[in-house]
């Protein structure tokens, strides 16, 4: 039997073309008919392939998108080739309740990015976000947050006071809302606020977050396929991580005062600070977990 092996450029890109074609169709007849999960009910697009969830995730309807499909399906929908959605709250307790199997963390969402140090929402770890969430429970307890009713009330009233100011005049709220939380955060994080409200403008670094934020969306999106994820991660290393050594820069002074103010104040971070000479943690160690707090 003859073999035809390629001899220009066109005819390697057209046998690649025809190889992609054929695993695809391969691989959707798989998930449609033989997959695990091909008996769930879902719109074939979203069996086929993971690409329309994707979409979704990326536009920032993802939550909107998943509502509709569980009003045409019912409590239980198949997302993708490999993904359910539940409807019914029981189903959180079924399946992440006590005495349930031990779910290992999808790198997918989870692990993003891989540039970044690990923090108690990126890792895949069990047992280190598990040490991580009970450390800073803390500060997220009433007592704690009813300390710091006081904090809050301060600044919706600089924020009230800022609007009455520009009385007569076109504000965009939009901003200002994110003016005011930022405010809020900064205080309840790193014990001072980053003067958004007060300046009328961001923070350099909060309007760093904002810039990012869309990059981020698409840089998740891109983790839920690995093969793509590993060639980007390997791309993007050297310009994220200098990108995390601004950022990093920026933060390091702030949280260097906070640490000095000690535990008298019972805010976010505190937790956290307190537990800095046990994991023998540095300044370094700290960042990662107060950038995602924010």
């Amino acid at each position: 039997m003859p073999v035809i092996i390629p001899t220009s450029w066109r005819e390697i890109l057209l046998y690649l073309a025809l190889a992609t074609g054929a695993i695809f169709a391969c691989t959707a007849v798989y998930n449609i008919l033989f997959h695990p999960l091909h008996t769930f009910p879902g719109p074939k697009s979203h069996a086929i392939s993971r690409i329309p969830y994707t979409y979704h995730w990326i536009r920032g309807d993802l939550v909107r998108h998943v509502a509709v499909l569980h009003r045409e399906y019912g409590d239980v929908v198949r997302l993708a080739p490999g993904e359910l959605s539940f409807g019914d709250p029981q189903a959180w307790n079924d399946i992440m309740g006590g005495g349930s199997k031990d779910l290992k963390k999808w790198a997918g969402i989870f692990g993003v990015p891989k540039f970044m140090p690990t923090h108690v929402q990126n890792t895949t770890d069990k047992s280190r976000h598990r040490m991580l969430r009970k450390a800073m429970r803390p500060g997220f307890s009433d007592a704690s947050l009813r300390a710091q009713e006081h904090v809050v009330s301060s600044h919706i009233d600089e924020f009230i006071q800022k609007l009455r100011e520009k009385r007569g005049t076109i504000v965009n709220m939009e901003v200002w809302y994110r003016f005011i939380v930022f405010d809020i955060i900064g205080d309840l994080v790193f014990g001072e606020s980053f003067g958004c409200a007060k300046g009328s403008e961001f923070h350099p670094w909060i309007r760093e977050i904002c810039e990012t934020a869309a990059v981020m969306s698409y840089l998740m999106a891109i983790n839920m396929y690995p093969i793509l994820s590993d060639v980007l991660n390997f791309l993007i290393d050297s310009l994220a991580k200098s990108g995390f050594a601004a950022q990093k820069k920026i933060l390091e002074p702030i949280l260097e005062r906070r640490i000095k103010y000690g535990m008298d104040r019972l805010d976010l971070v505190a937790p956290l600070i307190a537990k800095m000479d046990e994991w023998k943690w540095t300044i370094d160690d700290l960042i990662p977990h107060a950038i995602v707090m924010v």
